[in-house]
């Protein structure tokens, strides 16, 4: 397996981080106006994960972590938050009622996929590379919608200069905060799904990955920490 540092997909996505607050903000403006197209490319992603899940060897390694050992279908659990999410988003822009109708039916899709892999034609790590990434960029977008409208009008360096108290406490607080919910983040939409796509030799892969990302994005949103 190969020990690529980083790949394309790093790439495009700390490019969508950097632009996409001020032009991707793929829907999540307020607007209550569905968009068909927009819904299009949402219910697209959700579909090529999917497909991604059910296109993959049925003997790929286990993942490791600690000296533990598990399936690599244990990924699928990550990922579901994220199917979801586009999924419902994908509804609600195609006008309907309810969009959780089709997160959900997205959820049972890739669960059924994950357990019929087996009887599936299997498809080149980099046509699943390609089935997912779709996903991982909408996802990058979505997250940058989100933070932008909870801390992206947040000004963090001067929250810790304005409390010298607990300067440095509040400063560590701020950063473990952000950092682990970009992280969970991260896992849900990222990892989990390009780790299924196209297994790699080392878990530590994903940490210069993952600090490539997390400076893109706090760099998108307009906050330094330090």
């Amino acid at each position: 397996m190969r020990r690529n540092l980083f790949r394309a997909e790093d790439a495009l996505l700390g490019l969508v981080n950097l632009v996409a607050p001020s032009t991707l903000h793929v829907g999540l403006d307020g607007s209550d106006d569905p968009n068909a197209g927009l819904g299009l490319l949402l219910l697209l992603a959700v579909l090529g994960a999917v497909a991604a899940i059910g296109l993959r060897p049925s003997d790929q390694p286990t993942v490791a972590a600690g000296g533990v050992e598990a399936p690599r279908i244990v990924l699928v659990g990550p990922l579901v938050g994220g199917l979801f999410l586009v999924g419902t988003l994908a509804g609600e822009q195609l006008g309907m009622a309810d969009g959780s109708v089709i997160g959900g039916a997205g959820v049972v899709a890739a669960g059924l996929a994950a357990a019929g892999s087996a009887y599936l034609p299997v498809t080149s790590p980099g046509v699943r590379r390609a089935l997912v990434t779709p996903l991982v960029l909408v996802g990058a977008g979505i997250f940058s919608s989100f933070a932008g409208e909870i801390i992206g009008g947040l000004d963090v360096p001067a929250m810790i200069r304005d409390a010298p108290a607990v300067g440095v406490g509040f400063a560590v607080f701020v950063s473990v905060l952000l950092i682990s919910g970009i992280g969970a983040f991260y896992a849900m939409f990222v990892a989990a799904p390009r780790a299924l796509a196209d297994p790699e030799a080392s878990w530590w892969l994903w940490i210069p990955r993952f600090a490539l990302f997390l400076v893109t994005a706090l760099l998108g949103l307009g906050i330094v920490l330090f």
